[in-house]
């Protein structure tokens, strides 16, 4: 077991993996190893980078278990739930499994404009470190800014949905089909009559003034800013359930 400044880095595969947590607990076989981390838990890969109170790596599954106001950011993505799983493959993220409560938000980069998706449980699937489908079952909500066809920076709305079900598929970060079904209601708001309240989910939070940014900052503190401090996914977790 380690503490304080622990770290450790998984060679196993092509990008190096880079975890810190306040404490570490570490098991190997003859083969593969499985590493606990507890309290301000941050790791680093050049895919992928993620926050949370308490994770579980599993070398053998090449699998992450988060759980504790977890956070992950793929490119201009991020994700937030109450307990995510992350799978990997020797190059890159493969998919992500976000469980109970799911927020996913994409920013725009235009100030102020952020996709989002929202629901019971989400399932994000990856090619080549590249957001390419999504899908979410349950109480399923969308924002989604809509723009004219040959310029992304000319915004036609917001379009908001909600269902039971929902799909995205994407390419270079931009939606190319979106599906819903089983109780589906879909309104575009224009730009010109959006208020501020109307564009952002219940629960929303952009936090990445936490995310990790190279290999050396694992070791800033997971500290929430603000209003951002009081917004709790709708399930608490135990410790316990991230070392099961």
């Amino acid at each position: 077991m380690a503490t304080d400044s622990a770290y450790a880095i998984d060679y196993s595969q092509s990008d190096s993996l880079f975890l810190h947590g306040d404490t570490l607990k570490m098991f190997t076989d003859s083969i593969y190893k499985e590493i606990k981390a507890y309290y301000n838990v941050r790791f680093y890969r050049e895919d992928i980078q993620g926050v949370c109170d308490s994770m579980n790596y599993v070398q053998k599954d090449s699998a992450l278990y988060l759980l504790g106001n977890p956070v992950i950011w793929n490119k201009s993505n991020q994700i937030l739930g109450n307990r995510i799983d992350i799978y990997l493959n020797d190059s890159t993220i493969d998919k992500a499994h976000v469980r109970d409560y799911a927020l996913a938000i994409q920013d725009r980069e235009m100030t102020g404009q952020y996709n989002q998706i929202s629901g019971r449980d989400l399932k994000a699937f990856f090619a080549e470190g590249e957001l390419r489908h999504v899908l979410v079952e349950g109480n399923a909500e969308s924002l989604y800014y809509l723009v004219e066809e040959d310029s992304a920076h000319t915004v036609i709305g917001l379009n908001k949905t909600e269902s039971a079900y929902l799909s995205m598929d994407f390419l270079d970060d931009e939606l190319q089909k979106l599906k819903l079904w089983s109780s589906t209601k879909a309104v575009t708001t224009p730009l010109s009559q959006l208020k501020q309240e109307e564009s952002k989910l219940k629960g929303f939070m952009w936090l990445d003034y936490l995310r990790p940014l190279h290999k050396m900052d694992i070791f800033r503190r997971n500290e929430r800013q603000g209003s951002d401090s009081e917004v709790q996914a709708p399930r608490r977790f135990s410790r316990d359930d991230a070392v099961e």
